[in-house]
């Protein structure tokens, strides 16, 4: 099971654009300003809602108003919606959560048939295409989602957002030059520190030099207000983490984390992670931050694998389209020997992304786990051939993490067919690969192999239970996390009589074990967290209004909690 993310990136997360109202990004850089544009537009869209009350222009004032910290027009249009009960499944939540409206909580018609009804009626609203953009690409719909999301930048080229996720749709689908392109058009791209970050970002995924090093040096030196300088300088510290100077990115990590955001908070997680960078921050798990990425890295670092887990869902309810989120859940799933919940997760994973060769060996595992491979061999005999012939072209991949991946799951697939000398052979081969590229994680390779050898009661599997033993004293405990976990696990169940592979599938899988795992090497209360749907965040000048006081950050401080 592979777990590295050595390529994250300071790019914006693509969430709704009902989630991301209130955030920082759509506040003007400069002070004593709402919003970046200086034209307001909800008043015109007030005009035209009076004259012809639809639910498309609504949905466009809801919008807009929003955007524009507009509460009053906000306020008028929502409650409009709330009486047609005409809504987007973003706000179905928002004002279910709010209102206590008798809504289900999942809407009858599919999200892409409403968005496009809602085209039907406000053809030029940006903000509905970037939403439908964002459900093809869930769907693996590529070339709708790029054509939505070109429409939504036809409509708004020079909006930061919108420009921002653009870029991100480009990246995600594989065309950073494409990317690029669409940052450059902007107008405001010089002088504007949100989009010189994702632009840096964009260069180094298209292998080029950013033209923009200077402008971006010259905001971090300015007055500007720190939360607009936070993904800045995260960028600035990842690139001059790749350039090896870590001396430097250490300083831009300190000034990114002065006003974080979840990006910036992430980022400082991955450059722990992948360098000798080490406490650049503690990320709060019961507070009322909601950072689900940064979150779930640091709660899986604590050995907290239940939490971490909850913050991994949590992560993919925001990022659907993405592989970080699934190939997170998958893996967590394997330690806690949840093998229905992983072949699940990569099922989905791969509907988003179909190419992605982790998923692709993530589920191959899963299905090797939770199958009589011997039974479907003689049933089904082309399936098996299928999966071989993807673990044999992925153990000559390029990438030495993946060759090592798929020769452990050839491995694991020969252990469980009755072929164990085979299946030894394939994981000391894995082992051999993280002993030249990466050692200090061999271990997580080694107890992968450990659980095969009990499973299959190989005559070699107590050598290799003494082997893992040793070196789990001498690894960093936080760049193992999940390993050590997964072996203390084993011990425990070492201390059980039974069949190895009953033990895994039963006493392995049950949460108590886990919990009493977790809470061992972590002090972190359990909490509860929401769908980030379910909220969003408005601006604290929205707190004096009753309806929108749930979605402030002056309410309840239990209400904004994770």
């Amino acid at each position: 099971m592979k777990h590295l993310d050595t390529d994250r990136d300071v790019l914006p997360a693509w969430m709704t654009s009902h989630s991301v109202a209130g955030m920082p990004e759509l506040n003007s850089v400069k002070k004593n300003k709402a919003h970046f544009n200086a034209e307001r537009l909800a008043p015109d869209i007030l005009k035209e809602f009076n004259t012809t009350q639809t639910v498309g222009i609504a949905t466009e004032l809801l919008n807009v108003a929003i955007i524009e910290n507009d509460h009053e027009n906000a306020g008028i249009a929502a409650q409009f919606l709330k009486n047609k009960r005409f809504l987007s499944p973003s706000l179905i939540k928002l004002l279910h959560n709010s209102w206590d409206l008798q809504v289900p909580e999942k809407p009858t018609e599919h999200p892409i048939s409403i968005l496009k009804k809602q085209l039907t009626l406000s053809n030029n609203n940006p903000l509905i295409w970037v939403d439908l953009s964002r459900e093809y690409a869930i769907f693996g719909e590529k070339e709708r989602s790029i054509k939505a999301m070109l429409a939504a930048l036809h409509y708004a080229n020079d909006h930061r957002w919108i420009t921002r996720i653009g870029a991100r749709v480009f990246v995600h689908f594989n065309e950073p030059d494409r990317a690029h392109y669409i940052l450059l058009k902007n107008p405001s791209i010089k002088a504007d520190p949100w989009l010189i970050a994702t632009e840096m970002a964009v260069s180094r995924k298209a292998n080029r030099q950013s033209k923009l090093l200077s402008n971006g040096r010259n905001l971090l030196e300015s007055n500007t207000p720190l939360i607009h300088m936070s993904e800045l300088a995260s960028s600035f510290g990842t690139l001059e983490l790749l350039n090896g100077a870590e001396k430097k990115a250490k300083g831009f990590f300190k000034q990114s984390l002065l006003a974080p955001n979840q990006n910036s908070l992430a980022q400082a997680k991955w450059a722990e992670r992948n360098s000798r960078l080490k406490n650049l921050v503690n990320v709060p798990l019961d507070s009322n931050v909601v950072a689900y990425e940064a979150q779930y890295w640091e709660a899986y670092s604590k050995q907290n694998i239940p939490l971490a887990m909850d913050f991994a869902k949590a992560w993919y309810n925001q990022e659907p389209y993405s592989s970080g989120p699934a190939i997170a859940i998958s893996y967590l799933a394997a330690l806690l020997d949840d093998y229905k919940l992983l072949l699940q997760i990569t099922t989905k994973g791969l509907i988003a992304n179909p190419h992605n060769s982790t998923l692709k060996l993530n589920q191959i595992f899963a299905w090797i786990a939770s199958n009589d491979i011997n039974r479907i061999a003689s049933e089904k005999p082309d399936l098996i051939d299928k999966f071989l012939r993807t673990l044999n072209l992925l153990a000559e991949h390029d990438d030495w993490s993946l060759k090592a991946h798929a020769l452990a799951n050839t491995g694991m697939f020969h252990y469980r067919t009755g072929n164990l000398e085979t299946g030894r052979q394939q994981y000391n081969l894995a082992e051999e690969i993280y002993e030249r590229h990466a050692p200090n994680f061999r271990f997580v390779l080694l107890v992968n192999h450990l659980r095969e050898a009990l499973i299959s009661d190989a005559n070699w599997a107590q050598e290799i239970m003494i082997k893992a033993a040793a070196l789990s004293k001498n690894i960093d405990a936080t760049e193992n996390p999940g390993a050590l976990f997964y072996f203390r696990k084993i011990e425990k169940l070492s201390n059980k009589t039974g069949d190895w592979l009953i033990k895994f599938k039963h006493e392995g899988a049950t949460h108590l074990l886990a919990d009493e795992l977790s809470n061992e090497h972590s002090n972190t209360k359990q909490i509860t967290h929401i769908d980030l749907e379910s909220k969003f965040w408005l601006p604290e000048r929205f707190s004096g209004k009753e309806i929108f006081r749930p979605f402030t950050l002056s309410s309840h401080p239990t209400k904004n909690k994770p």
